[in-house]
């Protein structure tokens, strides 16, 4: 269950210079990409809940909050008797995934558009997990993980009258 990802250190985070300079890198290196996106990995967690599983864990429904390394596997830990999906998430990813399937598209008589991603990702299975699931979208992530880093992870928690509370670790 999700519960066994929520372990380890606090994430450290990767520079700023660190992407400006990748990013500049792959622009101007032998790889060129027709967009880059920088931006944080997260990983999302989709679950269906009742009111009484937000009340037992003292969470106010339908709010939006960031949580910390303790708090985030806490919930997880109580999702793994719940059906969730877990999905590489953000609106970058989301958006540059969107473009690689637009730009592989077989009616277009257009080249396949480049995509890629740079940012914090950690090395850990949920960081294996996005790059995989980018990569499988044509979408190259170029940064290296962050080593003992954590993934962020936005857990999403919908309850039976569509209302859905927000979760984000970072």
């Amino acid at each position: 269950g999700p519960g066994a990802l929520s372990g380890g250190p606090p994430r450290q985070e990767q520079g700023c210079e660190d992407v400006i300079e990748l990013a500049a890198a792959a622009f101007s290196g032998p790889e060129r990409w027709d967009v880059l996106g920088l931006g944080q990995a997260m990983v999302d967690f989709s679950g269906m809940v009742d009111d009484e599983f937000l009340e037992r864990l003292g969470i106010e429904k339908g709010t939006r909050k960031v949580v910390n390394h303790e708090e985030r596997g806490r919930v997880l830990r109580a999702m793994d008797g719940c059906t969730y999906k877990a999905a590489a998430g953000g609106s970058l990813s989301n958006s540059l995934v969107a473009l690689a399937r637009l730009g592989s598209s077989q009616a277009s008589s257009y080249p396949e558009l480049r995509i890629a991603m740079a940012g914090s990702v950690g090395s850990d299975p949920l960081g294996s997990f996005y790059r995989q699931k980018l990569h499988r979208a044509n979408v190259q992530f170029l940064s290296k993980p962050v080593k003992d880093g954590t993934t962020g992870t936005v857990i999403v928690l919908t309850t039976p009258d569509a209302q859905r509370t927000m979760l984000a670790y970072q």
